[in-house]
């Protein structure tokens, strides 16, 4: 072998030397990378449960207020209906009140007419 060909040798030994470096090198970016996105899938995966386990519990404290809604709306007709009947029920002593009172006047005024006080 000549000179010039044991340098070209030595040469491409180099080179390929360093592209085994690189390769390696991109093998261990490679499987880090791999590394990285599989631990983004499994944090998105639970936050993706996390998520779902919100969801469902808003839904179910919105079923929940919903519930309170009607009842408090069902109180309200409730206290609504029993002061009307409250105000039905003073309208009505007030009236038999009144009535009492002009009887009363009417049977004074009765009798003082029988005694001819007029």
């Amino acid at each position: 072998m000549s000179d010039t060909e044991v340098r070209a040798l030595n040469e491409i030994s180099g080179r390929l030397g360093r592209l085994e470096a690189l390769h390696e090198a991109s093998t261990r970016a490679t499987n880090e990378l791999t590394a990285n996105v599989n631990r983004l899938v499994e944090k998105l995966d639970k936050s993706d449960d996390i998520a779902k386990e919100a969801d469902q519990r808003a839904k179910s404290a919105h079923h929940r207020l919903d519930e309170v809604i009607k009842r408090l709306d069902a109180t309200d007709k409730k206290i609504d209906e029993e002061q009307k009947e409250i105000r039905s029920g003073q309208r009505w002593l007030i009236g038999i009140t009144l009535s009492a009172v002009g009887l009363f006047f009417t049977a004074i005024g009765f009798l003082w007419k029988l005694k001819g006080g007029a």
